[in-house]
């Protein structure tokens, strides 16, 4: 599943000096002599144990999420224009492929998403702006393991701080913005990651009428726009 939603694959963006990332399976592990254990899959689920990702797969894939399951190739441009403004070229958006997941399975994790953000006990509710934008996502704290560098105690210390992380999408009923934040060494998703994504998408939508409450609480598990 992990790599239908294109983990483990670069992306398509362009960039040469992309890394493809890396999800560890049952054959891998087979295959380096180590002796597969349940709790291997348990890693790859919550995104630690030998598992890699870059923040566009991450944006790719919550994308996908919101919109129903279509994930598309990223681009970085949408369209060149002439100095008069009119329109020279222009980059249709390319879809990768449909991921197979079931809708009821997919609202089911939506809908906790949303309340990672709006419930008073969602790991991220503490950054959730009061009748702004809604959103819906999931904070990470990524655990590293770091050695400390001799006669260095305090980057020592920084350096095995976790990392910091926060993907999701607004508006959460009708989406249009996938946002990903990682804080290298940041500590916590949800007191350091998670307050610049909701801010940066606040800024972002504004009042847009498709971020009405409204929408949050009747449309985010129905029918969802497409998010890029």
């Amino acid at each position: 599943m992990a790599l239908d939603f294109g983990l483990g694959r670069r992306s398509g963006i362009g960039i040469n000096a992309e890394a493809s990332g890396f999800i560890p399976t049952r054959g891998w592990y087979e295959s380096i002599g180590r002796r597969f254990e349940r709790g291997f899959t348990l890693n790859t689920a919550i995104g630690q144990g030998d598992t890699r990702v870059n923040l566009v797969q991450i944006a790719m894939a919550y994308a996908a999420m919101a919109n129903g399951g279509t994930l598309y190739v990223p681009q970085l441009v949408e369209r060149v224009t002439s100095p008069s403004g009119s329109v020279a070229e222009e980059f249709e958006p390319r879809v990768r492929r449909r991921v197979h997941v079931r809708p009821e399975n997919l609202a089911m994790v939506i809908d906790g998403m949303f309340g990672v953000v709006n419930d008073p006990s969602g790991t991220a509710y503490a950054a959730h702006i009061a009748g702004g934008v809604p959103v819906a996502g999931k904070t990470g704290t990524a655990q590293v393991s770091q050695r400390v560098r001799p006669g260095d105690p305090s980057r020592g210390r920084w350096s095995r701080r976790a990392h910091a992380w926060f993907a999701g999408f607004a508006p959460a009923g009708d989406p249009q913005v996938a946002i990903v934040v990682l804080v290298e060494h940041g500590g916590g998703g949800g007191s350091n990651a998670a307050p610049i994504a909701i801010n940066v998408l606040q800024e972002y939508l504004g009042d847009d009428s498709t971020a009405s409450a409204e929408a949050a609480g009747h449309g985010r598990l129905a029918r969802r726009g497409e998010a890029h």
